[in-house]
């Protein structure tokens, strides 16, 4: 399994991660040391694919404030990322029906968001298909937030999109 990190400071947008090494095609900042070596030093955090390595083994080379996530497809998945013990949060989707995703492509829906939130202790983070009509409601689920392609698209509204996102989680009851 392929995970992408996010690259820190040296500015290169993305470092395959495998754990078995780590493409140096993607990743020559400085030949003297090994793939997992400059992944400690550049990736601020690591987001995993369901199925993919464990996030506890990620957590044996990560170095101390390093991010971990998970994609999750199910209340199960949830549950055993949380056992596993190496995520700060889960990806929780797709829920709704996604631009992104082929015609056909399974959604959770609300209902399955809300029961994988409290079957967790870690924070679940909502994706797929996430318009601002259905943020208020993805909010009641106990959702700590919101990820989203479509959302953001218009930039000239990103900052009024943002405003919204934010009034809807921070005003829940």
């Amino acid at each position: 399994p392929t995970t992408y990190a996010r690259m820190g400071r040296f500015g290169s947008p993305y470092a395959q991660l495998d754990l078995t090494g780590i493409d140096p095609a993607l990743v020559e900042f400085d030949k003297r040391t090994t793939g997992v070596q400059q992944f400690r030093e550049l990736a601020d955090g690591v987001h995993l694919r369901d199925g993919s390595v464990p996030a506890s083994r990620v957590r044996t080379i990560a170095p101390a404030g390093f991010l971990v996530g998970r994609s999750v497809h199910a209340v199960d998945a949830a549950r055993e990322a949380e056992r596993d013990g190496g995520c700060d949060y889960l990806l929780f989707g797709t829920v709704f029906q996604s631009e992104s995703k082929p015609s056909g492509h399974p959604v959770a829906g609300l209902e399955q968001l809300a029961l994988v939130c409290r079957s967790v202790r870690l924070p679940v983070v909502a994706i797929g298909g996430v318009t601002a009509a259905h943020v208020p409601a993805i909010a009641r689920t106990g959702a700590a937030g919101i990820a989203a392609i479509g959302l953001f698209k218009d930039a000239d509204a990103a900052a009024r999109v943002v405003a919204s996102v934010r009034q809807a989680f921070d005003t829940r009851s």
